[in-house]
């Protein structure tokens, strides 16, 4: 005790302080981790929405490249019979 600077006994923190400190620590926590809950959802939504976008644009792609497959196979069946009958 002789070694701590001489302060007097109001500069010492009390069971009482050390209370309200810990509520306003854990007030402020629940704050901070509401927020980054709501950013986290944010973010989710946004990505949802971009999946969705990529799965249409997909889907689209896939059903325009499957009509090009389908009217090149039949294009060549129909040059591949017209050759076989002459």
């Amino acid at each position: 005790m002789e070694m701590l600077p001489p302060v007097g006994w109001a500069d010492i923190a009390t069971r009482h302080d050390l209370d309200v400190l810990e509520a306003r620590l854990h007030a402020e926590m629940s704050h901070r981790f509401d927020m980054m809950d709501q950013r986290f959802a944010m973010v989710d939504r946004e990505f949802e929405a971009l999946r969705h976008e990529l799965l249409g644009a997909f889907h689209k792609e896939m059903t325009a490249q499957t009509w090009r497959l389908v009217t090149a196979a039949t294009a060549m069946f129909g040059l591949f019979a017209a050759v076989v009958r002459l």
